[in-house]
């Protein structure tokens, strides 16, 4: 036990020292050409290459029609691989379709290089890059250890606190928040066992959660969490199993981020060209959301 316990000490330091030079990293991505950096990107074969999705049939099991019944400003919410993305009812359809292309690329790049579980700290140092290059405003990602105050947690409870403390006075992205956490508990089980085989391995999770409003200047922004953690997660549906600080051991970053429409309309064609058939995989729509 001691011998497991200072391997974690040593893997959750190694996080901490990663993430914490971050800004770097951003600054000098932020000098190359965004069309020419998405051309450059390659991506993981989610066919071939079983560290970046470890049960495979978890994708080709899904219809691929997720993608396809996005609509126009309707709160919605969707499992793309290893991540939940929500939009609040005045999205637009193509800022909803732009955005999950973005969470398919910067995955699928990430896990192009590295593994998702046993190396995520390069593995966000990635997905960072990518999100950041294509239009997200990142000026900031830095992760920090999560100690629940409570003796025992839910993950779902604990991504809409996270959305809680960066959403300020925006009930919207709140309300959306915990809408998406009802909806993937009412998931159908292809939806869970995507979401769940995509984002933890037997003792490692990996997962993303992004919020998505527009203000009323028109400005689309998104609350965004990203969490690692380690500890045994025995279920698929795992982000309502309950769990204490002594079995899971979580790093979270959350922050409010900002998408350049117009950034990302320089490269929209590029990234989708990139994406080709992988556009429509991995993806799956959560139960429409009640009482909105």
């Amino acid at each position: 036990m001691k011998n497991t316990t200072e391997a974690l000490s040593v893997v959750l330091q190694s996080l901490i020292n990663t993430f914490a030079s971050r800004s770097v990293d951003i600054v000098r991505h932020q000098m190359e050409d965004p069309v020419s950096f998405v051309q450059s990107l390659k991506l993981a074969n989610e066919e071939r290459a079983p560290r970046a999705m470890p049960l495979l049939s978890a994708v080709s099991n899904i219809d691929n029609a997720g993608r396809d019944e996005i609509v126009d400003k309707k709160a919605q919410g969707f499992v793309n691989r290893g991540s939940l993305l929500s939009y609040d009812e005045n999205v637009p359809k193509e800022v909803k379709e732009d955005i999950m292309d973005v969470f398919s690329l910067a995955q699928m790049a990430a896990s192009h290089s590295y593994d998702r579980f046993k190396d995520a700290e390069n593995w966000y140092k990635m997905y960072v890059n990518v999100m950041m290059m294509v239009g997200f405003n990142i000026k900031k990602f830095n992760f920090l250890k999560y100690d629940s105050k409570e003796p025992s947690f839910q993950l779902s409870q604990a991504m809409t606190t996270f959305v809680d403390s960066i959403a300020g006075g925006d009930q919207s992205i709140k309300v959306i928040a915990k809408k998406t956490m009802d909806a993937l508990k009412d998931a159908n089980n292809q939806t869970v066992e995507l979401f769940g085989s995509s984002s933890t391995s037997s003792s490692n999770g990996n997962v993303q959660f992004g919020t998505v409003t527009v203000d009323a200047t028109g400005a689309v922004q998104m609350a965004t969490i990203a969490a690692y953690f380690s500890g045994s997660v025995e279920k698929t549906n795992y982000f309502f199993v309950t769990y204490s600080n002594a079995t899971l051991h979580m790093f979270k970053s959350a922050d409010m981020l900002t998408f350049n429409t117009n950034q990302y309309a320089r490269v929209r064609d590029e990234v989708q060209k990139k994406l080709g058939n992988s556009a429509k995989k991995g993806i799956s729509k959560l139960p429409d959301f009640g009482g909105i």
